[in-house]
């Protein structure tokens, strides 16, 4: 939700900050600036020190962060918060998955993997379906507000029922009282190729699909001259396919065995459906918003369930998360940036073809790893 509140409210962002589309998609692309900068520290943070440490940075941060934004009275305070936002969900990509990796043994992990991979699609369901609603009502700082008080009341939630686990990473005791024996050094996972390659893979995802998702309300309500609410209506239909197609990605792709051909097909599905999606009428429009966000569920689905067997150690799977991210973030940020220079620079249609062949080298990259 803290991340995906800009793209409902985009327009009215840009209206009364008078922002270009290259400034205004520097609200999302800075929100990723962050992750880059502490992936690496916040893997050897949680390796360190455990979930729990990494749970209250991730509170703190997207609190801190969404009510500085609500307050800001200019673009350059505005793109700060994003900056400590971001901070928060560099933590939250990096302990999660490690969380539920080793909760659940390799034959069902793709289907926990699916099941927590819906918090995306769900967030940002949530805020295209409701976001223009509370902006409508109490202007885009009530969206902020909104997302600050949610924030914190998960946050609580989290700490209150998340208990340490055997095995969890940083120095957190056996419940039998012995301290787990040291894990191997975190320097490993640099030196990996093959999370490497997922990182490239999640660089190529994420270029893609937040481009797609953070321009699609703008395109549809400047380029289409369709409201607003209309317009994130229509994105939320992505979003709201994507949710379902988490838990089918992750069933498939333990019933397959496969977590490659999760990942494989679904990239080169989006290469040519997301520029058509621009270019078609509105006839079109909807089943190719329905079709990518379905196939987009599966990437990070079987990509996330695929890093833990890549590491070159169970027990190193938040720091191969934290690589991982370093391509994700880079993504975030380049992805919608390079989208709205090009929008700016020479239309629509041109700015989202550059997307396709994006696709394609993630899904080059998927088919390189040794993933299985």
């Amino acid at each position: 939700m803290n991340q995906f509140k800009v793209p409902p409210v985009l327009p009215l962002l840009m209206r009364s900050m008078a922002l270009s589309p290259a400034m205004a998609s520097l609200l999302m692309s800075t929100f990723a600036l962050t992750g880059i900068v502490l992936a690496i520290p916040s893997g050897f943070i949680f390796h360190r020190f455990g979930y729990r440490v990494s749970g209250l940075v991730v509170i703190i941060s997207l609190a801190l962060g969404s009510a500085l934004g609500a307050l800001s009275g200019h673009f350059t305070l505005l793109l700060l918060s994003r900056m400590i936002e971001g901070a928060g969900m560099c933590f939250i990509i990096v302990a999660a998955p490690a969380i539920v990796a080793a909760r659940f043994p390799p034959e069902k992990l793709g289907k926990a993997m699916g099941v927590w991979a819906i918090w995306i699609p769900v967030g940002s369901t949530a805020m295209f379906a409701g976001a223009p609603y509370i902006a409508a009502a109490w202007g885009w700082q009530g969206v902020w507000w909104v997302v600050c008080f949610y924030t914190l009341a998960t946050g609580a939630l989290f700490l209150a029922f998340v208990r340490p686990y055997p095995g969890q990473t940083g120095p957190t005791a056996h419940p039998d009282g012995e301290r787990k024996p040291e894990a191997p050094s975190p320097s490993l996972v640099l030196k990996s190729g093959q999370v490497w390659l997922m990182a490239l893979l999640f660089f190529c995802f994420n270029f893609v699909y937040i481009s797609f998702m953070t321009w699609t309300p703008t395109f549809l309500n400047i380029g289409r001259g369709m409201p607003l609410t209309r317009a994130s209506g229509l994105a939320g239909i992505m979003t709201f396919l994507t949710i379902a197609g988490c838990p089918v990605a992750g069933i498939l792709s333990d019933m397959t065995g496969s977590r490659k051909i999760v990942c494989v097909i679904p990239m080169l599905i989006m290469a040519p459906a997301i520029p058509l999606a621009f270019h078609a009428g509105m006839g079109l429009l909807v089943p190719l918003l329905m079709i990518v966000g379905f196939v987009a569920a599966f990437v990070p689905t079987g990509a996330l369930a695929a890093v833990p067997d890549l590491a070159p150690d169970p027990r190193l799977s938040g720091m191969a998360m934290a690589i991982v991210q370093i391509g994700q973030n880079v993504g975030m940020l380049l992805g919608p940036l390079t989208v709205g220079s090009l929008v700016g620079a020479a239309g629509w249609q041109i700015a989202i073809l550059a997307l396709a062949p994006m696709s394609l080298l993630g899904a080059l990259a998927a088919w390189a790893t040794r993933m299985r």
